[in-house]
């Protein structure tokens, strides 16, 4: 198809390109909008905007470890993903479906539990996802890395994010502010160092340092 517009009825199914699309007064989506290129396009710019935004309570993801979602009491959450180990949900995943042959579950099931025995099986998941990604550490392991190995698992071909990083599960994220009450909080020093301040359930405060931008 050629010119240099169509409307949205024309549209059949295929491939339309080099022309603009109109249509008027919206348009009906019945599937994903995916690009073909990461972090290419952009929804409107500095001088025409888009003027109102609706999602759901679901989530945004905003690059590849900030997450800001509505919890299950209703209030809105900034997250920040934990990168130093794997998410409870991909242990859970991962013990009750094999990777490549390797089953574990047996072995945790029969460990009743045992937290030396989780370990074990976290560090071995660490590895598999290492060998696969090629990462050097699991904290260089992108978001849709951790996702594709997830997917590799047995039954689990079609895993979402959702699947992996639970909002319910405070383990999984290294930071969580709470429409304003901050679980933890990155302050800057009068001298210029950052660091972050974390409260665990029994009120314990802990600090650490955090290198700066």
């Amino acid at each position: 198809m050629s010119g240099t517009g169509i409307k949205g009825n024309q549209i059949a199914d295929g491939t339309v390109q080099g022309v603009d699309i109109d249509w008027d007064p919206s348009l009906t989506m019945k599937g994903h909008i995916i690009p073909d290129t990461n972090a290419a396009y952009d929804l409107g710019n500095a001088e025409y905007k888009i003027r109102h935004l609706f999602l759901s309570d679901n989530s945004l993801w905003i690059g590849d470890d900030h997450k800001v979602d509505v919890a299950s009491d209703g209030k809105k959450r900034s997250r920040r993903r934990k990168k130093t180990t794997i998410p409870k949900s991909l242990l859970t995943l991962r013990t009750a479906n094999a990777h490549s042959g390797n089953d574990l579950s047996t072995a945790v099931t029969s460990g009743g539990g045992n937290p030396a025995l989780e370990v074990d099986q976290v560090s071995t998941i660490i590895g598999e996802i290492l060998a696969l990604t090629g990462a050097a550490a699991i904290e260089d392991v992108t978001l849709v890395q951790m996702l594709q190995y997830t997917q590799t698992l047995e039954g689990q071909g079609s895993a979402s994010v959702e699947d992996l990083y639970n909002p319910e599960e405070m383990d999984d994220w290294e930071e969580v502010v709470e429409e304003g009450v901050a679980h933890a909080v990155v302050l800057v020093s009068p001298g210029g160092l950052m660091f972050q301040i974390t409260v665990d359930d029994a009120g314990n405060l802990s600090t650490t340092s955090v290198p700066t931008p």
